[in-house]
C-alpha cells in the first residue's frame, strides 16, 4: 500500500513539474523555479539585459488559459516585442505563469472582495500571494542586477485583472516600490453592473464579482488617493469583446472612473478593435514610466508619428452566418472529442468561453451561435 502511494505521489509530482510551461528562446532569458502558497512548483521567466546598474522590473501577466511560454516574444503593429524593448531600454522583463495543472492557467484572484475586506493580499487569501513574494525575494537576492524598488505590472484579460490585483498588493507589501500599473481588456467589475464576465473559478454558478458575498473584481478601489501615489495606465478597445456587447471595455471605463474619483492619477488609451488587440507596446511602456525614468532610464520611447492608428474592426457576421473555421478549431482545442455532443459539449465550452484561444478566434460571432453550431445544444 505504501509503495502504491509513493508511486502515485511521484507520478503526481512529475505531472505537476511537466505542466510548467515557462520558456524563452533568448540568450538573455532564463527560467527560474519557485513555489507558491500551496507548496506547488511554479516558475517564471526573466529577460535580463546587460547593464552596469541594477535594473527595474516589469511584470507581464498572461490571460486565462495562457502561460509564460516564449516570454515577451509577441509583437505589436510596430513589429516590436516586450522582450526587445527590455533589451533596448535596460529593464528586466518578468513573465509570470499561473498554475497550469489546476484551472488551466487562471490566476488565483480572491473570490470575495468587498468594501469591508478591501483587496485581500495575505498568504491565506491566494496561493499567488506567496508566488509573487517569492519572485520578488528571488530577484532581490541579486540586488546588483535587479532593483526591486522599481516594480511595474502589466497584463491583458485575466492577466490585466491580476496586474491590478497584484499592484494593490505590492503597494501594500512594498509601498515605495511600484509607481504605476497597466491594464488591458479587463478593468473593474462591480456586482450588479450587468457586465458578463467569465465564470468564477471558485463557483462556476456565478461570474466573477457576482457571488453572494462579492462586491468587486479583481480589487476594491479605496475611496481616497493612495500614498505613495500609484498611476493607472488603462488600455482597451471599444469593441471588447464585441461591438454590441463591449463588457470588458465598459469595465475599463469603470476602473477609470473609480480610480479618478479616489484622486489617483490615470492615463487612458482606448482604440478600436477587440479583446487583447494591442496597438503599441511603446505607448504602454511610456505610460508606465510617466516621465520619471524609473522604468525607462533613457526616457520616453519614440513612437511612430502619429501613434499607430487602431485597426479597422472586423465587420459583424451576416445573418445566419456561423463561427469561422478558426473558431471551430479553437472549440476543438478546449473541448476535444465533444463536438456535436449536446449538453456535455455545451457544459465544457461554457467553461472555456473566455479562454484566450476562444477570444482570439470566435468573436464577433454571437456566443449562442457558436454553442449551437459546435455542440448542437439548442
Amino acid at each position: 500500500m505504501k509503495l502504491v502511494l509513493l508511486v502515485s505521489f511521484v507520478t503526481l509530482h512529475c505531472m505537476i513539474n511537466a505542466a510548467l510551461k515557462c520558456s524563452t528562446t533568448l540568450p538573455e532569458g532564463s527560467v527560474i523555479n519557485v513555489t507558491d502558497g500551496a507548496g506547488n512548483n511554479r516558475c517564471f521567466v526573466v529577460i535580463t539585459p546587460s547593464s552596469t546598474k541594477p535594473m527595474p522590473i516589469a511584470f507581464w501577466f498572461h490571460g486565462a488559459g495562457g502561460s509564460a511560454n516564449h516570454c515577451g516574444e509577441n509583437r505589436d503593429p510596430e513589429r516590436k516585442s516586450w522582450s526587445q524593448y527590455a533589451l533596448e531600454q535596460k529593464f528586466a522583463l518578468v513573465c509570470a505563469e499561473a498554475v497550469q495543472y489546476d484551472h488551466g492557467g487562471e490566476w488565483n484572484i480572491p473570490e470575495v472582495i468587498t468594501n469591508n475586506t478591501g483587496t485581500p493580499c495575505n498568504t491565506t487569501d491566494s496561493l499567488d500571494v506567496d508566488y509573487m513574494k517569492n519572485i520578488v525575494n528571488t530577484l532581490h537576492e541579486k540586488s546588483n542586477i535587479y532593483d526591486t524598488s522599481r516594480i511595474f505590472t502589466a497584463g491583458c484579460s485575466m492577466g490585466s485583472a491580476f496586474s491590478l490585483y497584484s499592484a494593490m498588493c505590492i503597494h501594500e507589501w512594498f509601498p515605495d516600490s511600484q509607481s504605476s500599473f497597466m491594464t488591458h481588456s479587463t478593468g473593474l467589475k462591480i456586482k450588479g453592473d450587468g457586465l458578463k464576465f467569465p465564470r468564477d473559478l471558485y463557483n462556476p454558478d456565478y461570474s466573477w464579482g457576482e457571488c453572494p458575498k462579492c462586491e468587486y473584481f479583481p480589487a476594491q478601489i479605496p475611496a481616497t488617493a493612495l500614498h505613495p501615489s500609484l498611476k493607472a495606465c488603462i488600455f482597451d478597445n471599444t469593441e471588447d469583446p464585441t461591438a454590441n456587447k463591449p463588457y470588458f471595455y465598459t469595465s475599463s471605463l469603470q476602473l477609470e472612473k473609480a480610480w479618478k474619483q479616489a484622486g489617483n492619477k490615470v492615463e487612458t488609451h482606448y482604440g478600436s478593435g477587440g479583446h487583447c488587440q494591442f496597438h503599441s507596446f511603446a505607448v504602454m511602456l511610456n505610460c508606465l514610466d510617466d516621465g520619471t525614468r524609473r522604468l525607462l532610464p533613457n526616457g520616453n520611447i519614440p513612437t511612430q508619428p502619429p501613434t499607430p492608428s487602431s485597426p479597422t474592426p472586423s465587420p459583424p457576421p451576416t445573418p445566419g452566418s456561423g463561427p469561422s473555421v478558426e473558431c471551430i478549431n479553437a472549440c476543438n482545442q478546449v473541448c476535444p472529442n465533444l463536438q456535436g455532443k449536446g449538453e456535455e459539449c455545451e457544459t465544457c465550452l461554457k467553461k472555456h468561453e473566455w479562454d484566450q484561444v476562444m477570444l482570439k478566434n470566435c468573436p464577433p460571432t454571437p456566443w449562442a451561435v457558436t454553442l449551437k453550431t459546435f455542440c448542437d445544444a439548442y
